[in-house]
């Protein structure tokens, strides 16, 4: 199996599939009293699996979206906020082929509109493999995160964006991030990393043309770290800093952002469809038949007395 996601790791389509499969294959035995004890190892096999798949496909659509932060710099494109129906579909489809989306975009098409409809298709997959929801929402935090903190970076860094207009197309850009999660039950995910953008471009707005003031610098950009601070009003050309360094000098705060999280997906405890499923799935004796006709497993019927429910062993175990 590890070999088959592995096979995979850089196509969202299989690892969502695999996601969803193996995370309710866990979470059945480990909710059976009857199985469970007697399995310890493949409990922690299907774990190590699942965090696999879910690096894995973390990794992918970090690498489907990155092409296209640069077009929320651009200006005139401000408008762009979000992809059709028709986009979303096409982008579904290929998510499910080797190189995804973004290998078959020009570079001249990659805009904000393809990086919406893109985040739409991604959240889309996620529903059609039927992911577990906490998954899904630990999925895009951690897509978020990736986006927000390399558009920070972007702009602590590269003395270009500085200018007003490349600021002001982002700012749009930004809020809409805020909007399309909350419109799809996934907010608040890594507000503080597309706050700190936008505390960022007010920061630049405001010293462009005046003086520093230290006191207000501190006031308006809470968010910011002292270095963060330094750095940011560093892209701006002949700005006095002397006044400002004294504060940061003892700073070890690193003045960018990582862009990605590191630390192991918690893989839920609830949320399956295995608690509320009831009786036979449609499909599930046609997909077994081969496996059947070869001894490799059997399928019994449940009695007319059964309700159908499939964590029956779970519930007897918790009584």
């Amino acid at each position: 199996l590890k070999a088959t996601i592995a096979q995979s790791r850089h196509i969202p389509g299989p690892l969502a599939f695999w996601i969803n499969n193996i995370s309710e294959w866990l979470h059945f035995l480990r909710k059976d009293g009857e199985v469970s004890p007697h399995c310890p190892e493949v409990l922690t096999s299907l774990t190590q699996l699942t965090c696999y798949a879910f690096k894995s496909l973390s990794d992918s659509l970090c690498k489907e979206v990155e092409p296209h932060l640069t077009s929320l710099f651009t200006p005139g494109h401000s408008h762009m906020l979000g992809g059709g129906l028709e986009h979303t579909e096409s982008f579904l489809d290929m998510l499910w082929k080797p190189g995804g989306v973004t290998s078959r975009i020009s570079s001249h098409n990659r805009s904000a509109s393809n990086l919406f409809a893109i985040l739409d298709a991604i959240h889309c997959l996620m529903a059609s493999c039927n992911v577990n929801k906490e998954i899904t929402r630990e999925l895009f935090l951690r897509l978020f995160h990736y986006v927000g903190s390399s558009l920070f970076n972007e702009i602590a860094t590269v003395r270009k964006f500085a200018f007003p207009r490349s600021l002001s197309s982002l700012t749009p850009h930004l809020k809409r991030f805020l909007t399309w999660a909350e419109e799809r039950g996934l907010s608040p995910l890594n507000e503080n990393c597309f706050s700190l953008c936008l505390q960022a471009i007010t920061l630049l707005e405001v010293c462009r043309d005046s003086d520093i003031n230290c006191d207000k610098v501190t006031t308006d950009s809470n968010l910011l770290s002292p270095i963060q601070v330094k750095s940011l009003l560093e892209t701006i050309h002949d700005l006095n800093l002397e006044s400002f360094v004294s504060q940061v000098s003892d700073s070890t705060s690193p003045p960018l952002l990582q862009t990605k999280i590191h630390r192991p997906i918690k893989i839920p405890e609830s949320g399956y469809s295995s608690e509320f499923l009831l009786g036979i799935p449609h499909g599930l004796k046609e997909f077994l038949e081969p496996a059947i006709q070869k001894g490799l497993c059997k399928l019994h019927l449940v009695s007319l007395l059964s309700t159908g429910a499939w964590m029956k062993s779970s519930e007897l175990a918790n009584h």
